[in-house]
């Protein structure tokens, strides 16, 4: 709703406030005018050298260009590969990106301790949308599309597997065989940011 001087004004406050280096005038034109309205489902995307601003929905985002919040610099490369958590060994498992998955005895926790293998796998969604271990990404793009997560940070969330079977997308999703009903032996699985 603001003017174009205003508005770019407030963008660099913003950049600012973000401790980020500010953009070239093209590029603030740029982030200012096409990128602010563009189509609502386009991801467009300013990059200048240390810093970036997209554009998911009705939000902005601004990182180092590196990686934006809630992404890995691994995942805007690639697949980082699968990792195999030992979970009675290891009951908390640092991510690549400084999150972890986390399993404690609570018995108030939806996950049913024995149901559990005590070996599983723990990957990631590729950039393109496939998943390392198993073929299911049809209704794990649905997931994460509920979550309203930007597409960048959607290969950062952790998801676990055993023997090609999806049990669990971070702590927001169990696979209903895991549930428990009731009863001792419950648990609850967290997916924890690096500063928490």
């Amino acid at each position: 709703r603001l003017g174009a001087p205003q508005r770019r004004n407030a963008l660099r406050r913003w950049l600012e406030l973000q401790a980020l280096p500010m953009p070239d005038q093209r590029r603030m034109l740029e982030i200012a005018g096409p990128l602010l309205q563009a189509r609502h489902d386009a991801q467009p995307r300013v990059q200048w050298r240390g810093g970036q601003v997209r554009r998911h929905g009705d939000l902005l985002y601004a990182g180092d260009g590196s990686a934006l919040p809630g992404a890995m610099a691994g995942h805007m490369a690639g697949t980082p590969a699968a990792r195999t958590w030992r979970r009675l060994r290891e009951p908390r498992l640092v991510l690549a990106d400084g999150t972890s998955l986390e399993l404690r005895p609570d018995r108030h926790g939806a996950l049913l301790g024995r149901a559990l293998p005590r070996q599983v796998q723990v990957a990631f969604r590729g950039v393109e949308g496939r998943v390392t271990v198993s073929a299911s990404s049809r209704r794990l793009k649905k997931l994460l599309h509920s979550r309203d997560l930007p597409p960048w940070q959607r290969g950062a969330v952790p998801l676990i597997y055993a023997r090609g079977r999806l049990l669990a997308v971070g702590d927001w999703w169990l696979a209903p065989a895991l549930r428990a009903a009731g009863g001792a032996g419950r648990l609850r699985l967290r997916w924890r940011s690096a500063g928490r």
